[in-house]
């Protein structure tokens, strides 16, 4: 049984639909600079680098994950691993993504281990296989709506897949919280845990849903609330975030700084 904490008992309200709502990713993004989401999230700005394949990589791996899951998830929860893999495999190599080989074949070890991961759980059933959800805190500090998909909802807890490499702590508080609360909203029941699947690096990180990593989450969406309702969003140039935001082309602050994805071409590094 699941301990009673505060974060169970935060007020619900029904979403603004004047509101764009914050996800977990815009959240990340605004705590690694305000001015790249008020880019992306404000002033719908598009990237201007040509996709590097990492995004495709990412999206075709999850999309083969899916679909499999999706297509009668009980039956496939009897699977082997092997059984599991070779049907992700096919679903990837249908998708086909646009990717160079080295990565193309990144995403086929991704795919075997998920495979196993899925296979090794032991379970008997899914709540959900992407599931989407969208909530609103009706606190005074920050009445706003908040949306997400989970990769898969268990009878207990929220998986995620991550095919990157890099890990922040952080990032999975803010990331894990958003998600127990949507999952705690759509199934009635907190999670027990937000495990972070990184198949790339074959590692699993767990988020345990406190009241203290709640207050973390909370007070970086108070931040984006708060840039909101002023209108300031200021830039954090720094040379490794600028090399890799693609619209470091549309930001004057980046001028100076080892500029890469937004607007040079890897042969000119």
């Amino acid at each position: 049984m699941v301990e009673e904490r505060a974060w169970h008992k935060e007020e619900l309200v029904e979403p603004d639909p004047s509101q764009y709502p914050l996800s977990a990713s815009g959240v990340k993004k605004f705590k690694r600079c305000p001015k790249e989401f008020e880019l992306k999230y404000v002033l719908k700005k598009d990237g201007l680098s040509e996709s590097s394949g990492y995004a495709k990589l990412g999206s075709a791996v999850h999309e083969a994950i899916e679909r499999i899951l999706m297509e009668n998830s009980i039956a496939r929860l009897s699977e082997t691993p092997n059984q599991l893999k070779e049907l992700m495999v096919g679903e990837y190599r249908a998708i086909d993504p646009d990717i160079d080989d080295e990565k193309y074949n990144t995403g086929l070890s991704c795919l075997e281990v998920a495979a196993r991961y899925t296979a090794m759980q032991g379970l008997d059933s899914f709540r959900g296989i992407e599931q989407d959800f969208k909530y609103a805190l009706g606190r005074e500090d920050i009445n706003h709506s908040f949306r997400g998909l989970m990769d898969v909802a268990t009878p207990t807890e929220v998986w995620d897949w991550k095919t990157g490499k890099n890990v922040y702590e952080e990032n999975e508080i803010i990331q894990g919280m958003i998600y127990a609360m949507g999952y705690l909203d759509e199934f009635g029941v907190p999670p027990e845990k937000i495990r972070f699947v990184y198949l790339q690096k074959e590692i699993e990180r767990v988020i345990e849903p406190t009241d203290e990593n709640w207050n973390i989450m909370l007070d970086r969406a108070r931040d984006v609330v708060q840039a909101k309702e002023s209108g300031e969003f200021p830039a954090d140039p720094d040379g490794s975030k600028c090399f890799w935001c693609s619209r470091e082309g549309y930001c004057d602050a980046s001028e100076g700084s080892p500029v890469g994805a937004g607007n040079i071409s890897w042969e000119q590094i």
